[in-house]
C-alpha cells in the first residue's frame, strides 16, 4: 500500500518497542468540565490527555496493537483515530478513557484523514480505495464509500460541506498529476466540486475564519518545492497559490491572530500572513521551538495559547507550549512520534 508519509514510516521501519491494548489507561484524575490537550502518538498507538490549567495532570489511552495513525477528529469527549496502514478507526471516549468500539474499513483501503460532519458522523479517507467513508461513531456502521480523488489524505468540514485533500499519488508515491479537493456535501453525502490545485501532493488543510480554505502542498521529495493553495468555499475554485515553502511542509494551521503556520517535518514552522501575502518567518528563518527543526502538529486552547509537536520518533517526545509570539514558554512530555493534537473539553 502507498504511505501515509515518508517521515512517519521510516520510524515505524526503525522504531523498536510495544504498542499499548486498547484497552490500557493509566494516569490521575481529570476534573470533569476541564479544559485538555490530546495528544496522537503515533509509534506507540496511544492518545496522551493533559489538563491545559495543570499540563503534569495527565492520563493515557492505549489504542491497538496495530496501525499507523498520524491524524484524529475530535468533539466533546469523542476522538475517533484513523489508522493508517490499518483499515480500521478506533472511537476512545475521553470519560471514561477506554477504546469504545472499532469500526472495520473495507479491505486494502487504509484510513488517513478524518473529520466530525455531525455529532455522530464522521468521514474516513480509504487511500488505498481513493475514497471516503461514512462511519457513525455511536454505532460503528459503516457507510457505502464515496469515491474521490487519487490518495484522499485529509478532510475538513464547516458542518454543511466536507473538503477532502487528495494527494493525487501513484503506486510509487510520486504525483501523477496536481493536487485536487473533492466537495461532499454533508446532506446528500454526494461530491458536488472537485477543485483542481496549482500543487502537487496536498497534504493538510484549514480553514479560515472568513470560510476560506488554505491547503498546503508538499510537492515532490527533494526538490524544495512546498506551495500553498487558497481556494475560496463560495466559488469552489483556488483564487491563489503561493511558491516558496521549501521541503515537504505538511500540515498547516490559524493562529487566532490571523497568521498561517505551515509546519514541515524539515525546517520547522513558518509563518505566513494571508492578507499581505508575505512571510512573517520564512523556511530559512523558521520558528524552531526548543531548538527543534522539525514539527508535525500545532494547535491553540481556548486561551489562543500555541503548542507544538516536537516530532522524536525514537523516545518519548514534548509538547511546546509556545506564546503568542512562538516563544517556548514549557515543554510537555508525552509519547513517541506524536502526530496530531487537539483540544477539547471533558464532558460532566
Amino acid at each position: 500500500m502507498k504511505t501515509i508519509m515518508k517521515s512517519l514510516m521510516m520510524a515505524l521501519i526503525l522504531a523498536v518497542g510495544v504498542a499499548c491494548d486498547g484497552s490500557s489507561s493509566f494516569g490521575p484524575d481529570i476534573p470533569n468540565d476541564a479544559e485538555v490537550g490530546v495528544v496522537l502518538n503515533s509509534i506507540d498507538r496511544t492518545l496522551t490527555v493533559f489538563e491545559v490549567d495543570r499540563p503534569d495532570n495527565m492520563f493515557t489511552i492505549g489504542i491497538g496493537f496495530d496501525g499507523s495513525p498520524v491524524t484524529f477528529a475530535v468533539r466533546g469527549s469523542t476522538v475517533v483515530v484513523a489508522m493508517g496502514l490499518l483499515p480500521e478507526v478506533v472511537i476512545v471516549d475521553l470519560d471514561g478513557r477506554f477504546v469504545e468500539r472499532r469500526a472495520e474499513l473495507s479491505e486494502n483501503s487504509g484510513a488517513s484523514g478524518v473529520a466530525f460532519i455531525d455529532d455522530d458522523t464522521v468521514l474516513v479517507g480509504n487511500p488505498g480505495l481513493d475514497s471516503v467513508s461514512p462511519v457513525n461513531v455511536r454505532t460503528g456502521d459503516v457507510s457505502a464509500q464515496i469515491l474521490v480523488g487519487l490518495f484522499p489524505e485529509f478532510i475538513v468540514s464547516d458542518g454543511q460541506r466536507a473538503y477532502v485533500i487528495n494527494a493525487e499519488l501513484g503506486d510509487d508515491f510520486v504525483p501523477v498529476r496536481l493536487g485536487t479537493v473533492s466537495v461532499i456535501d454533508v446532506q446528500s453525502l454526494q461530491v458536488i466540486e472537485t477543485i483542481e490545485l496549482s500543487g502537487e501532493n496536498p497534504g493538510g488543510a484549514a480553514l479560515a475564519p472568513d470560510g476560506r480554505l488554505f491547503v498546503v502542498n508538499r510537492g515532490r521529495f527533494g526538490d524544495r518545492d512546498g506551495s500553498l493553495s487558497v481556494v475560496s468555499t463560495a466559488t469552489l475554485e483556488e483564487t491563489e497559490h503561493h511558491l516558496g515553502f521549501d521541503e515537504f511542509p505538511s500540515r498547516v494551521a490559524f493562529s487566532p491572530g490571523g497568521q498561517v503556520l505551515v509546519l514541515s517535518t524539515e525546517y520547522g514552522i513558518a509563518v505566513w500572513d494571508p492578507e499581505a501575502r508575505e512571510f512573517i518567518r520564512d523556511p530559512f528563518n523558521p520558528v524552531t521551538p526548543g531548538g527543534n527543526r522539525s514539527s508535525a502538529g500545532v494547535a491553540f486552547d481556548s486561551n489562543g495559547t500555541p503548542y507544538a509537536l516536537e516530532l522524536e520518533c525514537s523516545e518519548p517526545a514534548d509538547v511546546f507550549r509556545l506564546s503568542e509570539d512562538l516563544v517556548l514558554q514549557r515543554t510537555i512530555q508525552v509519547g513517541t512520534c506524536p502526530f496530531d493534537i487537539a483540544f477539547t473539553t471533558l464532558e460532566e
